[in-house]
Protein backbone atom coordinates (compact mmCIF):
# COMPACT_ATOMS: atom_id res chain seq x y z
CA UNK A 1 0.00 0.00 0.00
CA UNK A 2 1.39 3.39 -1.03
CA UNK A 3 1.22 6.44 1.18
CA UNK A 4 0.57 8.73 -1.82
CA UNK A 5 -1.23 7.81 -5.04
CA UNK A 6 -0.63 10.15 -7.96
CA UNK A 7 -3.52 9.95 -10.44
CA UNK A 8 -2.77 11.18 -13.97
CA UNK A 9 -5.56 10.94 -16.53
CA UNK A 10 -4.40 11.67 -20.06
CA UNK A 11 -5.47 11.44 -23.64
CA UNK A 12 -3.25 12.44 -26.56
CA UNK A 13 -0.57 13.86 -24.29
CA UNK A 14 2.40 12.33 -26.08
CA UNK A 15 5.23 13.00 -25.31
CA UNK A 16 4.27 15.26 -22.38
CA UNK A 17 2.84 12.39 -20.31
CA UNK A 18 6.22 10.66 -20.25
CA UNK A 19 7.96 13.81 -19.01
CA UNK A 20 5.24 14.42 -16.40
CA UNK A 21 5.56 10.88 -15.03
CA UNK A 22 9.35 11.11 -14.86
CA UNK A 23 9.24 14.57 -13.26
CA UNK A 24 6.93 13.39 -10.48
CA UNK A 25 8.97 10.22 -9.90
CA UNK A 26 12.13 12.32 -9.60
CA UNK A 27 10.36 14.71 -7.21
CA UNK A 28 9.14 11.97 -4.86
CA UNK A 29 12.04 9.55 -5.36
CA UNK A 30 12.91 7.70 -2.18
CA UNK A 31 11.37 10.42 0.02
CA UNK A 32 7.75 9.20 -0.13
CA UNK A 33 6.16 5.78 -0.56
CA UNK A 34 4.24 6.56 -3.75
CA UNK A 35 2.61 5.12 -6.82
CA UNK A 36 1.84 6.85 -10.11
CA UNK A 37 -1.27 5.71 -11.93
CA UNK A 38 -1.36 6.85 -15.56
CA UNK A 39 -4.77 6.35 -17.13
CA UNK A 40 -5.11 6.57 -20.90
CA UNK A 41 -8.55 8.04 -21.58
CA UNK A 42 -8.62 7.34 -25.33
CA UNK A 43 -12.10 6.20 -26.36
CA UNK A 44 -14.23 5.40 -29.41
CA UNK A 45 -15.80 8.89 -29.31
CA UNK A 46 -12.47 10.36 -30.39
CA UNK A 47 -12.06 7.82 -33.17
CA UNK A 48 -15.54 8.77 -34.45
CA UNK A 49 -14.34 12.38 -34.65
CA UNK A 50 -11.46 11.23 -36.86
CA UNK A 51 -8.82 11.82 -34.20
CA UNK A 52 -5.96 9.35 -33.95
CA UNK A 53 -4.38 8.08 -30.77
CA UNK A 54 -1.09 9.88 -30.16
CA UNK A 55 1.00 7.05 -28.69
CA UNK A 56 2.96 6.58 -25.41
CA UNK A 57 0.81 3.65 -24.31
CA UNK A 58 3.32 0.94 -25.23
CA UNK A 59 6.15 2.89 -23.58
CA UNK A 60 4.27 3.47 -20.33
CA UNK A 61 2.86 -0.04 -20.20
CA UNK A 62 6.31 -1.58 -20.70
CA UNK A 63 7.87 0.60 -17.99
CA UNK A 64 5.58 -0.71 -15.26
CA UNK A 65 7.69 -3.89 -15.38
CA UNK A 66 10.78 -1.83 -14.49
CA UNK A 67 9.26 0.66 -12.07
CA UNK A 68 7.16 -0.86 -9.29
CA UNK A 69 5.66 2.56 -8.54
CA UNK A 70 4.04 2.86 -12.01
CA UNK A 71 0.63 1.51 -13.01
CA UNK A 72 -0.79 1.91 -16.52
CA UNK A 73 -4.55 1.73 -17.00
CA UNK A 74 -6.87 2.31 -19.95
CA UNK A 75 -10.34 3.83 -19.45
CA UNK A 76 -12.34 3.79 -22.68
CA UNK A 77 -16.01 3.95 -21.68
CA UNK A 78 -16.33 7.64 -22.54
CA UNK A 79 -14.27 10.80 -22.75
CA UNK A 80 -14.74 11.89 -19.16
CA UNK A 81 -11.89 13.37 -17.17
CA UNK A 82 -13.71 12.71 -13.88
CA UNK A 83 -14.72 9.14 -14.66
CA UNK A 84 -11.12 8.49 -15.68
CA UNK A 85 -9.94 9.88 -12.32
CA UNK A 86 -12.50 7.76 -10.46
CA UNK A 87 -11.21 4.70 -12.32
CA UNK A 88 -7.65 5.57 -11.27
CA UNK A 89 -8.65 6.05 -7.63
CA UNK A 90 -10.42 2.67 -7.69
CA UNK A 91 -7.10 1.06 -8.68
CA UNK A 92 -4.98 3.05 -6.23
CA UNK A 93 -3.79 2.11 -2.76
CA UNK A 94 -2.64 5.39 -1.21
CA UNK A 95 -3.96 7.00 1.96
CA UNK A 96 -3.58 10.32 0.11
CA UNK A 97 -4.50 11.13 -3.49
CA UNK A 98 -2.89 13.76 -5.70
CA UNK A 99 -4.29 14.59 -9.14
CA UNK A 100 -2.19 15.94 -11.99
CA UNK A 101 -2.82 16.39 -15.70
CA UNK A 102 -0.57 14.67 -18.23
CA UNK A 103 1.14 17.88 -19.38
CA UNK A 104 2.31 19.44 -16.11
CA UNK A 105 5.68 19.87 -14.45
CA UNK A 106 6.26 20.09 -10.70
CA UNK A 107 8.79 22.60 -9.39
CA UNK A 108 11.67 21.08 -7.41
CA UNK A 109 10.61 20.10 -3.87
CA UNK A 110 7.15 21.68 -4.28
CA UNK A 111 5.10 18.46 -4.23
CA UNK A 112 7.28 16.87 -1.56
CA UNK A 113 7.00 19.89 0.75
CA UNK A 114 3.27 20.22 0.14
CA UNK A 115 2.76 16.54 0.90
CA UNK A 116 4.80 16.58 4.12
CA UNK A 117 2.92 19.68 5.31
CA UNK A 118 -0.47 18.23 4.43
CA UNK A 119 0.26 14.78 5.84
CA UNK A 120 0.86 16.30 9.26
CA UNK A 121 -1.98 18.84 9.22
CA UNK A 122 -4.75 17.68 6.88
CA UNK A 123 -7.26 17.17 9.69
CA UNK A 124 -6.76 20.71 10.96
CA UNK A 125 -6.90 22.11 7.40
CA UNK A 126 -10.21 20.25 6.91
CA UNK A 127 -10.21 20.32 3.11
CA UNK A 128 -8.07 19.97 0.03
CA UNK A 129 -4.79 21.65 -0.75
CA UNK A 130 -3.58 22.59 -4.25
CA UNK A 131 -0.17 23.05 -5.80
CA UNK A 132 0.61 25.77 -8.33
CA UNK A 133 1.88 23.97 -11.42
CA UNK A 134 3.64 24.70 -14.66
CA UNK A 135 0.59 23.81 -16.69
CA UNK A 136 2.35 23.06 -19.96
CA UNK A 137 5.96 21.94 -20.12
CA UNK A 138 7.11 25.06 -21.97
CA UNK A 139 5.01 27.46 -19.86
CA UNK A 140 7.12 30.34 -18.56
CA UNK A 141 5.41 30.63 -15.18
CA UNK A 142 3.50 28.73 -12.53
CA UNK A 143 -0.24 29.24 -12.59
CA UNK A 144 -3.14 29.24 -10.17
CA UNK A 145 -6.82 29.51 -10.94
CA UNK A 146 -8.95 32.58 -10.51
CA UNK A 147 -12.71 32.71 -10.24
CA UNK A 148 -14.57 34.12 -13.23
CA UNK A 149 -18.25 34.79 -12.73
CA UNK A 150 -21.01 36.71 -14.39
CA UNK A 151 -24.00 36.45 -12.07
CA UNK A 152 -26.36 38.16 -14.52
CA UNK A 153 -25.62 35.52 -17.16
CA UNK A 154 -25.40 32.66 -14.64
CA UNK A 155 -21.80 31.85 -15.52
CA UNK A 156 -19.30 30.56 -12.99
CA UNK A 157 -16.01 29.14 -14.16
CA UNK A 158 -12.27 29.76 -13.86
CA UNK A 159 -9.31 31.06 -15.78
CA UNK A 160 -5.58 31.07 -15.11
CA UNK A 161 -3.66 33.69 -13.20
CA UNK A 162 0.08 33.95 -12.57
CA UNK A 163 1.13 32.58 -9.21
CA UNK A 164 2.54 35.29 -6.97
CA UNK A 165 3.91 34.13 -3.64
CA UNK A 166 2.62 36.84 -1.33
CA UNK A 167 2.65 34.43 1.58
CA UNK A 168 6.36 33.46 1.74
CA UNK A 169 5.73 29.87 0.72
CA UNK A 170 2.95 29.27 3.24
CA UNK A 171 -0.45 28.01 2.07
CA UNK A 172 -3.12 30.58 1.34
CA UNK A 173 -6.75 30.40 0.34
CA UNK A 174 -7.76 30.94 -3.27
CA UNK A 175 -11.34 31.39 -4.57
CA UNK A 176 -11.36 28.29 -6.79
CA UNK A 177 -9.21 25.51 -8.21
CA UNK A 178 -9.61 22.57 -10.52
CA UNK A 179 -8.51 19.15 -9.38
CA UNK A 180 -5.23 19.42 -11.29
CA UNK A 181 -2.72 19.78 -8.46
CA UNK A 182 -5.23 18.82 -5.74
CA UNK A 183 -4.13 16.72 -2.74
CA UNK A 184 -6.64 15.16 -0.38
CA UNK A 185 -6.97 12.15 1.90
CA UNK A 186 -8.78 9.14 0.47
CA UNK A 187 -11.38 9.41 3.21
CA UNK A 188 -12.40 12.89 1.97
CA UNK A 189 -12.53 11.65 -1.63
CA UNK A 190 -14.88 8.88 -0.53
CA UNK A 191 -17.15 11.46 1.14
CA UNK A 192 -17.35 13.77 -1.90
CA UNK A 193 -17.14 11.04 -4.54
Amino acid sequence: MAELSVIIPYVNENPQIEFTIRNIAEELGDRVDFEIIAINNWCRDLAKQGREEAGSEAMIESKQKLWPWLKYLHYDKKLSHWQCKNYGVKHSTGKFLWFCDGHCIVSRDALYKMFTLYRSSYKALDGTIHLPLTYHILESRRLIYKLVKDVDRGEVHYSFSSYRDKNNGRPFEVPCMSTCGMLLPRELFEVIG
